[in-house]
């Protein structure tokens, strides 16, 4: 099954918040939405099962911003 984008989401919200996480650049994997540290950024970003995120602490919460 594959997750749309934003309860991707707010599964990076939820585990930056608990781990303490000001920034943030990970991959996600689609189908289990775990989070990956991949081999390197241009491995997560041409492979089709991995949205690619950006995420920073706010003053109001986090901001997420999709990068692929």
């Amino acid at each position: 099954m594959e997750y749309n984008v934003e309860e991707l989401k707010k599964v990076l919200i939820e585990q930056c918040k608990e781990e303490g996480i000001y920034y943030a650049l990970i991959a996600i994997d689609k189908q289990t939405k775990e989070i990956v540290l991949p081999q390197s950024l241009d491995n997560a970003l041409s492979n089709p099962d991995y949205c690619v995120f950006k995420c920073k602490k706010a003053e109001d919460g986090y901001e997420v911003e999709e990068v692929k």
